[in-house]
């Protein structure tokens, strides 16, 4: 995806446990809870280890195999959101299965 002002097709997903992780294996979204994305310089914060992640960021665990995780890529606006980046913490014990369920706001023809 391209940031910016887009058209909304896919960009809002769930995220659906099939198998339970012993340890490890935590969804983390780096930059949710942050106020914006740069630094008090005004400069890009970038994210360079995505699999730290004993940093604080958020993190999603499920309890148990089955659950999910909603969450929003875009904002209303279509722009993308940022807070929604997210990667996957190392897998200390156990297997990770996922599956991604998209969401479209417009059907796949734009209407």
């Amino acid at each position: 995806m391209r940031e910016g002002p887009q058209v909304r097709r896919v960009g809002d997903a769930v995220l659906l446990d099939l198998s339970e992780v012993l340890e490890g294996g935590e969804t983390v979204f780096k930059k949710e809870g942050l106020q914006d994305t740069h630094t008090h310089t005004g400069q890009i914060r970038f994210i360079e280890d995505w699999r730290n992640c004993d940093d604080g960021s958020f993190k999603y665990m499920p309890r148990i195999m089955g659950d999910a995780v909603l969450f929003w890529g875009t904002k209303p606006n279509g722009d993308i959101d940022p807070h929604a980046l997210h990667g996957g913490c190392p897998i200390k014990r156990g297997e990770k299965w996922v599956a991604t369920k998209w969401i479209r706001s417009k059907g796949a023809r734009g209407y």
